[in-house]
């Protein structure tokens, strides 16, 4: 995905295709110097995380002055792999409570997907008004 980089790290808590190093992101700062790098990306990272403020504080110690940080992840979802580390849900003020001038960042773009509908499995009185909508 990112051949055209001079020099790419991948980084993730288990070993596997494209993993360069293996650690935990709550701990970045202990496997790479300051401002390591120009650029951090992290797709469907963040639901995943114990504490994604600590992580965030982290990649502000990795990254470069002036970098950039993608993070995608989903404002709605059931849990999914990696049951029980499936933790977080980021709707926009999410990411605005997570990424701000107090953990040293700009938000320079932020974006939501497509709207969508989710539908209760169960039928119980505070699900009434939205099972019946169906």
């Amino acid at each position: 995905m990112f051949s055209h980089s001079a020099d790419y790290v991948g980084f993730d808590i288990l070993a596997g295709r494209g993993v360069d190093v293996v650690g935990d992101a709550h701990k970045l700062s202990e496997y790479f110097p300051p401002e390591t790098f120009d650029f951090v990306y992290a797709a469907s990272v963040f639901e995943h995380l114990l504490f994604p403020w600590k992580v965030v504080l982290e990649i502000n110690k990795s990254i470069k002055p002036q970098g950039y940080v993608f993070v995608m992840s989903h404002p709605a979802w059931p849990e999914h792999d990696h049951y029980p580390w499936d933790f977080w849900r980021f709707p926009c003020n999410g990411f605005h409570a997570l990424f701000n001038q107090y953990t040293g960042f700009e938000v320079v773009s932020l974006t939501e997907g497509l709207p969508c509908k989710i539908y209760s499995l169960v039928d119980d009185p505070p699900t009434k008004p939205i099972v019946s909508e169906r």
